[in-house]
């Protein structure tokens, strides 16, 4: 959590938000009495934050399950898919055309199209690109 806290600070810094765990113990973080070393470190560091921290049963706990599994075919709503949204994206359209027409760019050696979907390829798989004007929103 605290990982997290300082990679996405900027979008967390100044708003409410709420964490979501299967670990319990972890709910009463807040209110631990005379914590010690790097706990102690912790609360400092967390008390620059307004959030909540709420329990969810692990095989309740499908967010976690979608963040660390593939999403080749993952979608942000019915109505609107990964390739509806790309479809809107200029810089993405550019790049899928490059790659159609086997052009080389500097820096995205590792971007394909599968199935109309712009995609980071990784070692564990195909990562859709997701347009920058959509990442606040699903993130």
């Amino acid at each position: 959590i605290i990982w997290a806290i300082r990679k996405f600070r900027h979008f967390l810094y100044g708003t409410h938000f709420t964490i979501y765990t299967d670990h319990n113990p972890l709910t009463s973080i807040k209110t631990m009495k005379d914590p010690r070393n790097r706990r102690a470190r912790w609360l400092l560091e967390l008390e620059e934050h307004t959030f909540d921290i709420k329990h969810i049963p692990g095989n309740k706990n499908c967010m976690a399950d979608a963040l660390s599994r593939s999403i080749a075919s993952f979608q942000i709503s019915a109505d609107e898919s990964i390739e509806d949204m790309q479809k809107d994206d200029d810089e993405i359209i550019r790049i899928k055309e490059n790659l159609i027409s086997k052009q080389k760019f500097a820096g995205k050696t590792n971007l394909i199209v599968h199935e109309n979907v712009l995609c980071h390829h990784v070692r564990s798989g195909l990562k859709p690109f997701i347009p920058t004007k959509k990442r606040r929103e699903m993130f």
